[in-house]
């Protein structure tokens, strides 16, 4: 699926073993809360073959983030999953992460091997610029 969210309340992207709030650890509750993930895999990304095209460290927003787990969801042939069950999903998740796409993939697809470009913007407060030495 497609993200985006503001990272000001969580410490980076990825689960860390110091269990501090994280973007994935927030998906991944969600879904959980959803009956979309099993109890067995609820805290093993590898089990959930958990792939994402970026990073981001604490405290780091993203306007475009793909990342793919897998997910218990209906054997339905479609590939776009609609728009009323991602809002569903986004029901589910703190106001400050959104999902705005969703696919389904093959089981073996893994988006850090698929992603071909990744960008990178960092913004500066112009007050910062005035007040302190760049080093």
């Amino acid at each position: 699926g497609r993200l985006v969210y503001k990272g000001k309340n969580y410490h980076g992207l990825q689960i860390s073993v110091q269990g501090l709030p994280t973007i994935q650890g927030e998906i991944f509750n969600a879904f959980y809360k959803a009956g979309m993930i099993a109890d067995s895999n609820k805290d093993d990304s590898q089990k959930l073959k958990w792939s994402s095209s970026s990073r981001t460290d604490k405290g780091v927003h993203t306007s475009f983030c793909v990342c793919s787990f897998k997910l218990l969801l209906d054997s339905s042939p479609q590939y776009r999953i609609s728009p009323t069950e991602v809002q569903r999903w986004n029901s589910l998740l703190p106001s400050d992460i959104r999902i705005l796409q969703a696919f389904k993939l093959s089981k073996n697809a893994r988006i850090n091997n698929m992603c071909n470009q990744r960008e990178y913007e960092y913004l500066i407060p112009v007050e910062n610029l005035n007040s302190k030495p760049l080093s």
